[in-house]
């Protein structure tokens, strides 16, 4: 159960950062329902903004169809992680089209790295 929820706090958190991506305004960190931070880390997606640069880039990496597709897949994520754990080959599949469309983004894939070894992939 433990896992569950830290792999939902992980999906929520790339979840905010992406839509965050989208607004005008760029990706806004502080005081976020979904997302720690601490020394100018990202906690619960797993995603260091150290330097403020490299969370630009993050965030001009993809386009807006792309980034909804991705955040699509990562709401089936959610739902299979929560609802049928134990269906790996389901959740494996998911990881997998995710790592497929997100490969060229660095930190997406630390991420999906992160929750394939919460969900014991």
């Amino acid at each position: 159960m433990i896992e569950t929820l830290e792999a939902i706090e992980v999906i929520e958190g790339i979840i905010h950062v992406l839509q965050q991506a989208e607004m005008p305004s760029g990706i806004r960190i502080e005081n976020s329902k979904h997302i720690t931070v601490r020394d100018n880390v990202l906690i619960n997606c797993g995603i260091d903004v150290k330097n403020s640069e490299e969370i630009d880039v993050f965030a001009n990496m993809i386009d807006d169809e792309t980034r909804r597709e991705i955040i699509r897949l990562l709401y089936e994520l959610m739902a299979l992680v929560k609802y049928n754990p134990q269906d790996k080959t389901e959740i494996r599949g998911t990881l997998d089209k995710l790592k497929q469309i997100a490969e060229p983004i660095y930190y997406l894939l630390v991420s999906i790295n992160e929750l394939k070894s919460i969900v014991g992939l």
